[in-house]
């Protein structure tokens, strides 16, 4: 039986024209329908990338107004941004000589040592806040190097210095990591810290602070949604990866490798929430709001917004944390991600200010939504039902 020609093909294209017809059917016809089918059955979770790399559930590329360095050819779309950049820099507000407009507090060592039994929360500059309570202290995105930029002699330089070292910080039991990008995942910060605390991060992060030496029982990997239960002294420590709207990438070839997260965190009795670095995407975060608790406090970033153009696909503004503060159920927030790197064009003062404003046309509650001066703890109230 013969099941093709038996004589053997006269030219090459006819040895390889059935192989090369088949492997065309197979990738242009198969492979889509069985990703397609993977996602619809939950196999591929959405914000997974079939081919490898991650991506946002909500996709900025078809909003004419929005350049999305996170969306699908995101080389192209970071050029675009970088030429917007450009053309925008003449109306940058320049941070020089405006440093005294960022608020500074004196740190209260002794709190830092011996917390009362309320919750406590320290803002140490840009997205690093220092939590404390029943024992636990948590510190999210550590950043403490000069410039948050691949050398240290170049790249966006620190407003002021951080309001205490490290060797002044309580040791840390837990670091939650946001992304990867370099004014939340900071080389030195993480070497000084070392296998001190242990290390909450999105997936892909593990193998680069393994590299950064930090050993691997030190680190807990999460998708969004998944969640690590840990004891710490007398308390119970529960931590979920949630949903962002951001990207990831250290260097151009490595775009969108690592996951990039907020955290929903439940410490006995308190609940906090650390948007760390994100776009707004109301579904996104009310869907974070209806699945888990809600927050007793949440940590929003404020700043990096302008110009909006360039900014709104990853960056909120103040009005949009608003937004989240309302999307995810929390009882008081504080604005974190802002006045310690000119990221943005706005002006050093402005992101407390715009959350002034939009934190009055939304009628929140006074205080409800704050930010800190750099180095103030703030005492939150204790939790219901504990004495």
């Amino acid at each position: 039986m013969v099941f093709l020609n038996s004589a053997l093909p006269a030219t090459m294209f006819e040895r390889w024209a059935l192989p090369f017809a088949l492997c065309g059917l197979w990738c242009g016809l198969v492979m889509p329908m069985l990703i397609s089918r993977a996602e619809a059955e939950g196999v591929v979770p959405a914000h997974h990338r079939p081919e490898g790399g991650y991506r946002n559930l909500r996709q900025h590329d078809a909003d004419p107004g929005a350049l999305n360095v996170a969306g699908s050819d995101s080389r192209r779309r970071l050029w675009d941004g970088t030429k917007v950049w450009w053309r925008e820099r003449k109306n940058f507000a320049s941070w020089e000589g405006q440093e005294q407009l960022l608020p500074r507090h004196d740190v209260d060592t002794a709190a830092l040592a011996t917390p009362g039994m309320a919750p406590q929360v320290t803002w140490l500059g840009h997205s690093t806040v220092l939590v404390q309570y029943r024992g636990v202290n948590l510190l999210t995105d550590p950043m403490f190097s000069e410039r948050c930029s691949p050398v240290p002699f170049l790249g966006p330089k620190r407003t002021a210095p951080p309001p205490l070292s490290l060797e002044e910080l309580p040791p840390p039991h837990f670091v939650l990591i946001s992304h990867d990008h370099y004014d939340h995942l900071d080389v030195a910060t993480v070497r000084a810290l070392g296998d001190q605390p242990l290390w909450l991060v999105p997936l892909g992060i593990s193998e680069w602070l393994r590299k950064a030496g930090i050993s691997a029982d030190r680190i807990v990997e999460l998708d969004w949604w998944q969640e690590s239960r840990h004891r710490q002294g007398i308390a119970q420590v529960v931590a979920t990866a949630t949903p962002a709207q951001h990207w990831g990438g250290r260097m151009l070839m490595d775009r969108n490798q690592r996951l990039w997260s907020s955290w929903h965190v439940r410490i006995d009795d308190f609940t906090l929430w650390f948007g760390g670095d994100t776009g707004y995407d109301a579904s996104l975060f009310q869907t974070i709001g209806r699945r888990l608790a809600s927050p007793d406090l949440a940590l929003i970033p404020i700043g990096a917004y302008l110009p909006r153009q360039f900014m709104r696909a990853m960056h909120v503004d103040p009005a949009d944390a608003v937004k989240i503060f309302q999307d995810v159920g929390a009882s008081r927030a504080i604005g974190i991600h802002w006045g310690t790197f000119q990221l943005s064009a706005e002006p050093i003062d402005a992101p407390p200010r715009d959350l002034a404003a939009a934190s009055m046309a939304a009628e929140l509650p006074v205080d409800a939504f704050r930010t800190l001066a750099l180095g103030e703890t703030w005492l939150l109230p204790l939790p219901p039902g504990v004495n």
